[in-house]
């Protein structure tokens, strides 16, 4: 096929919030409940395929 490979992987989360966010490999963020104000950065990627060039895009969810 020619669709490229997408993943999300969470980046960047204030100091000791990593337990309260995720993103599954569909790309579903979940924030749980008590995530602390901030910035939750997530980046997809998409991978090179016969039609495009590797992508990478950052998503960003403020709490606040």
């Amino acid at each position: 096929t020619n669709a490229g490979k997408m993943t999300y992987k969470v980046t960047s989360y204030p100091k000791g919030m990593k337990k309260y966010v995720s993103v599954s490999s569909k790309g579903a963020v979940t924030l749980k409940k008590g995530a602390k104000k901030g910035k939750y950065v997530i980046t997809v990627t998409a991978k090179t395929t016969r039609n495009a060039k590797k992508a990478t895009k950052k998503v960003t969810i403020k709490v606040k």
